[in-house]
């Protein structure tokens, strides 16, 4: 599972890095100009990840 989050949603950043740790994941890095906005502002992420491995060894 891979989990994008907005660069600057610190809140959002917090409560995914909780459930990334519990299941064994990690933080791949920031993708730049990965999203345009309507507006066209330009977002950044952040992208976690868990393989299902991690997930089956952190849930038995």
């Amino acid at each position: 599972m891979a989990i994008p989050v907005e660069d600057g949603n610190e809140n959002s950043r917090r409560a995914v890095e909780k459930y990334v740790d519990a299941h064994g994941g990690q933080y791949d890095g920031i993708i730049r100009n990965s999203t345009v906005r309507p507006s066209g502002d330009i977002i950044d992420h952040h992208l976690y990840s868990i393989t299902a491995e991690q997930y089956r060894e952190t849930v038995q």
